[in-house]
């Protein structure tokens, strides 16, 4: 029996016109108690019949403690698409770059 205690709030988002798409997005949204991790993991689901291209636009604006420069995040895009052919060159060494960014 694990004793970790988990925290989890799910949100869903629906983005549906007649005759167009019908998406849902399910967010779950999960720390643990003592982490400092917090993990989003998003997913699309095409709720028509047909299938439909859709793009997703992450902005985050984060104050303190994020403003920290020992802050270092880290993104699983081993499922990211795009169209840039050099984009995993360009994420691999992503947060090096961002760290010496000066606020």
């Amino acid at each position: 029996m694990d004793d970790e205690y988990i925290m989890r709030i799910t949100g869903r988002m629906r983005e549906s016109r007649l005759f167009h798409e019908n998406l849902s997005l399910t967010r779950p949204v999960t720390t643990r108690l003592g982490s400092d991790e917090i993990e989003l993991y998003d997913v699309v689901e095409n709720l028509d019949s047909e299938p439909v291209e859709y793009a997703i636009l992450y902005h985050c604006n984060f104050g303190f403690p994020f403003l920290s420069p020992e802050l270092c995040l880290k993104f699983d895009a081993s499922h990211a698409y795009n169209r840039n052919e050099d984009y995993l060159a360009q994420l691999s060494n992503w947060c090096e770059r961002v760290a010496h960014v000066h606020i």
